[in-house]
């Protein structure tokens, strides 16, 4: 005991999350309820640290309360999302135009293994960044609008 007794205290009550207030046990990294990040290990453990991105994009997503964050998810999905546009458009321009080179080259497009990866890898990541793009403005938008709404009847 070093006289301090209303520290030692502290230490055997259950760490509270700042997010959603769900009591959590003592040494426990992540709330429970909503994956929130509770100790500075939380963000520094390799591990810990994709949970702690993954929960940073989840609320941002999910409830983007201000402009910053709206274009901050912008210029992170934005140019993903444009490039791959970009390059299924060229892909499409490739298969659709006779091959380059001289007669009787062999088309790169004619492996299979690589059109498919090429399919999988940039559809996907299109439709993974234009979802990420579309439900943050949407919910942005959405929350906007529910303000402006709540301030109109606390007005009128």
């Amino acid at each position: 005991m070093s006289g301090n007794t209303a520290l030692e205290a502290d230490d055997d009550l259950p760490v509270v999350c700042p997010h959603c207030l769900t009591s959590n046990a003592i040494g426990q990294h992540f709330c429970r309820r909503c994956g929130t990040p509770l100790t500075g290990l939380a963000v520094t453990d390799p591990l810990g640290q994709v949970y702690s991105e993954g929960d940073a994009l989840r609320k941002a997503i999910d409830k983007p309360d201000r402009p910053l964050i709206l274009v901050g998810m912008w210029l992170m999905w934005g140019p993903t999302f444009l490039a791959c546009l970009v390059l299924i458009g060229w892909f499409v321009v490739a298969v659709s135009t006779e091959p380059f080179g001289p007669p009787g080259a062999p088309n790169v497009w004619e492996a299979v293994g690589l059109v498919a990866l090429f399919v999988l890898f940039v559809v996907g990541l299109a439709v993974i960044s234009g979802t990420m793009l579309f439900r943050t403005t949407r919910n942005y938008a959405r929350l906007r609008r529910a303000r402006r709404d709540k301030s109109r009847r606390q007005r009128g």
